[in-house]
């Protein structure tokens, strides 16, 4: 009787939804959820949880806001569109084909979890977390578009990280920049120079003095203004080293 008076209220509005997309609703949520007629969104009272479902989309549905979480992880997909603007519990879309956050929440309550994609940026991300921020196990080489307050840990090991530009300022929890090419201290200092309200350029500049080995060149850019001549000749020489080739 509940998907009749779902079905009778969307063709009333003129907002009619496939009989397969309402089974599908009805499958994947616990709580109930409702076709906004204004919108042409779906929102969700409650948690929507479509992991492990070999699904590459939404099945054409686009989602509002949702009070709980949302879940599509372990899925084909290649992007976010469709999915809700706003989530009042977690956002989880791990181990999919992603290769952008274009379309993700923006306002997210709790976690946000995005790892084991194919992302080489976090553009897209919601600016505000209320709980952990994951983005591990990607192809990031930075963190543009990061959020920018993040309430809990933020964790972004196993990915190509050379740089920390764009991480987030406001983090409440711990850091883990873990199986990157720079070397795990390195990161955290240069990020809490960075907390102290200094660049990203700032913050590495101290480190150039200490350069031992070439693992620690990965966070050098030879665009910096203030390195002399003497030390761009130093980053071409350092380049040649074969670990250095087949990253940058």
């Amino acid at each position: 009787m509940i998907n009749i008076k779902k079905y009778r209220v969307f063709e009333s509005n003129d907002q009619v939804l496939t009989p397969e997309q309402i089974r599908w609703l009805d499958l994947h949520t616990k709580g109930e959820w409702t076709l906004d007629p204004q919108t042409g969104q779906v929102d969700v009272n409650g948690d929507f949880n479509c992991h492990h479902d070999e699904i590459s989309d939404f099945k054409g549905i686009k989602f509002g806001f949702v009070t709980g979480s949302f879940t599509c992880g372990h899925n084909r997909f290649t992007s976010l569109e469709g999915a809700p603007q706003e989530v009042g519990g977690n956002f989880f879309c791990s181990d999919n084909l992603l290769t952008s956050l274009e379309g993700a929440p923006q306002k997210v309550g709790g976690y946000f979890q995005c790892g084991y994609n194919r992302l080489t940026s976090l553009k897209g991300a919601p600016r505000k977390v209320g709980g952990d921020f994951g983005c591990s196990d990607n192809l990031l080489t930075s963190l543009e578009g990061a959020p920018q307050e993040v309430e809990w840990d933020f964790w972004c090991p196993n990915n190509s990280l050379t740089s920390l530009e764009g991480a987030p300022l406001k983090v409440g929890g711990d850091l883990d920049f873990s199986g990157n090419p720079v070397k795990e201290k390195d990161l955290e200092r240069i990020y809490h120079l960075m907390r102290g309200r200094r660049t990203y350029q700032e913050a590495v500049r101290p480190l150039w003095e200490e350069l031992e080995d070439e693992t620690k060149v990965l966070i050098y850019r030879p665009s910096f203004d203030w390195l002399t001549p003497e030390e761009h000749k130093k980053w071409s020489v350092l380049q040649k080293y074969q670990k250095i080739k087949s990253i940058i």
